[in-house]
């Protein structure tokens, strides 16, 4: 052994030549269990973000996309799951909430609540889905979407309506103008 490698591979043979001749120690099996819970994880989060009806059946009630530029789309197929609606948009740190329209509804907003830039959309039943850019939204302002049931037999899915921005608290309904 007149080089230096030589020595230097004599050396190692010397101190680990018996753990490289058991060869590479076995490897340990996943288990199975974290790939289940991640899965059930991931079904779970899905159903909430889909906003699927109690009981599962049927399509999505809701619907919430959140584009990387701040675009926000909702969509929203029974009136009943406005709450489930709000909540998803709410854990997306979108600053916008549906408010149910209706004729008994107590809640009043103070006028000095009220920012003065309204944004409006289209009303009525063919109305399917809301967009906007949580840019247009005032700093410290909530935007609020009326969400009317359907008027008059034009179908079964709930109606946009009007639509403006408050600072302060949120009530729990808008009055229905008619």
């Amino acid at each position: 052994m007149g080089t230096f490698e030589e020595r230097l591979l004599g050396n190692l043979m010397a101190e680990h030549g018996a753990e490289l001749a058991e060869g590479p120690a076995p490897r340990r099996r996943r288990g199975v269990r974290p790939l289940w819970i991640a899965g059930a994880a991931a079904a779970v989060a899905g159903l909430v973000f889909a906003g699927v009806s109690v009981l599962g059946e049927g399509p999505p009630a809701f619907a919430v996309t959140k584009d990387n530029d701040g675009k926000v789309t909702i969509t929203i197929k029974e009136f009943g799951a406005i709450d489930a609606l709000n909540k998803e948009l709410g854990r997306m740190g979108v600053p916008m909430r549906a408010l149910p329209v209706t004729k008994d509804c107590k809640d009043r907003i103070d006028p000095a609540q009220q920012v003065p830039d309204i944004l409006r959309f289209g009303i009525g039943p063919k109305v399917k889905e809301v967009s906007f850019h949580t840019n247009e939204v005032k700093p410290g302002a909530t935007l609020l979407i009326g969400v009317s049931k359907p008027l008059h037999g034009g179908g079964t899915e709930p109606t946009w309506t009007l639509t403006f921005q408050v600072r302060g608290p949120i009530p729990g309904c808008l009055l229905s103008p008619a």
